[in-house]
């Protein structure tokens, strides 16, 4: 299933969710959290960082595609929200199913060779 940039940021921030329940969402934790899961949808144009601006956008259509009354996400502060009872069951209902995305992987973390002491071949005076 082809998950919508708002479907995204309501797994992202249900998965925040679940490792701090009742610990409200900031924008940078979510953005972070977004670019970590999908970096080829949230980052910024040209570089590999978040780009809080998509995230922002995707989650006001989050907060515009849930019913009225029950709404998936309620903001609480300037750039702060909390995921409902409603939006954690539709996260579940969205990631049922989907495949971890792939990690990519690190460098390979570089061979340390020992080169002995980098003054064995100086000849110091002796009264040193």
């Amino acid at each position: 299933m082809r998950l919508s940039q708002s479907d995204r940021v309501l797994v992202a921030a249900y998965q925040l969710d679940l490792l701090e329940m009742d610990r409200a969402i900031g924008l940078p934790d979510l953005a972070v959290k977004c670019w970590q899961l999908w970096p080829e949808a949230f980052s910024m144009e040209g570089h590999n960082h978040p780009d809080p601006h998509k995230v922002r956008c995707a989650l006001y259509a989050v907060l515009s595609s849930c019913t009225t009354a029950k709404k998936c996400m309620r903001l609480i502060g300037r750039t702060t929200w909390t995921i409902t009872e409603t939006g954690r069951t539709h996260a579940r209902k969205l990631t049922q199913g989907m495949k971890p995305p792939p990690g990519k992987p690190g460098p390979k973390p570089k061979q340390l060779v020992h080169v002995g002491n980098p003054f064995d071949d100086v000849n110091f005076p002796s009264h040193f």
